[in-house]
């Protein structure tokens, strides 16, 4: 839809998937131990955090996080004429909804 030459608003509807690794070793690890009294529990197991060792058992343990959205971005693009073609220039907001969220656990003691 143009608004003014060179300038046009353009709609759209996407449907995305989104996720990552979630390495709990990792984050332990990076913790400043100083700082944090008493211990916690991670995948049913027990975690002393005044021994950094107790961190040893997670390290296999990496949960995958997977999201999925529905996107409607509206994008204000800019056309602008470039020789035999043309150069465009795009950006704007976006509303998200979450459709669904899947988490999967692999246990830290199988192979």
């Amino acid at each position: 839809m143009k608004l003014i030459p060179n300038l046009s608003i353009q709609p759209g509807l996407s449907l995305q998937n989104k996720g990552g690794k979630i390495n709990f070793y990792d984050l332990i690890n990076a913790i400043d131990f100083t700082k944090v009294e008493g211990d916690f529990e991670i995948a049913g197991q027990d975690i002393n955090l005044e021994d950094v060792e107790g961190a040893e058992i997670l390290k296999d343990f990496e949960p995958t996080v997977s999201t999925l959205y529905i996107e409607v971005p509206i994008n204000f693009v800019y056309y602008i004429p470039a020789g035999n073609g043309t150069v465009l220039l795009g950006a704007g907001p976006y509303a998200a909804y979450g459709v669904s969220t899947r988490t999967k656990f692999q246990d830290y003691n199988e192979s």
